[in-house]
């Protein structure tokens, strides 16, 4: 495993302070679990097989707004991104996870996920664990929107609620919740 890290530190105008940092690491030999072939007896197997390659910013931005002897106040603002990519990949590409929505594949950033369809009946939903079906149609919490897909909408609501109702926290312009 490598990493390498670069930042800086800015001050504006003798107040306000503004960090920058990139890091860049590479793991080998991930460990992960992968399918092998059914003559071994077995489903999966953990291997080393993979690597992996991180690449991270984070930004801050600090401001004073008060700053005396006895009392301060600023306010800090943070945000960061790491993309993860699976760069070697000892083995063929598989799926996994629950209905093998996630790939691995040389190239992918780690966990992409992959759908196979888009539901456009109730009929359509799983039946395990939870009966889905049973919470699906008019009123349910599952419905087919105007789109003809299967969406989540809340028990209770309709497709055309997330915005009147304030679903979400989504609002239209000039109403009250």
């Amino acid at each position: 495993m490598y990493e390498i890290e670069a930042g800086a530190d800015m001050e504006l105008f003798n107040r306000v302070l503004f960090t920058v940092t990139y890091a860049k690491s590479e793991t080998r030999d991930q460990i992960l679990q992968v399918p092998v072939p059914a003559a071994t007896g077995f489903g999966t197997q953990w291997q080393n097989v993979g690597t992996l390659q991180n690449k991270t910013w984070e930004l801050s931005l600090d401001i004073p707004v008060i700053y005396q002897r006895d009392f301060s106040l600023s306010y800090k603002l943070n945000y960061d991104r790491t993309r993860s990519v699976v760069t070697e990949l000892g083995i063929p590409p598989f799926n996994y996870g629950p209905s093998s929505m996630f790939r691995l594949q040389e190239g992918e950033r780690y966990a992409t996920f992959y759908g196979r369809w888009f539901l456009r009946s109730c009929s359509e939903l799983p039946n395990w664990a939870t009966d889905f079906r049973a919470q699906c149609g008019p009123g349910q919490a599952f419905q087919v929107n105007d789109e003809g897909f299967v969406v989540w909408v809340g028990q209770g609501n309709s497709t055309g609620d997330g915005i009147t109702k304030n679903l979400w926290e989504t609002q239209l312009p000039g109403t009250q919740a």
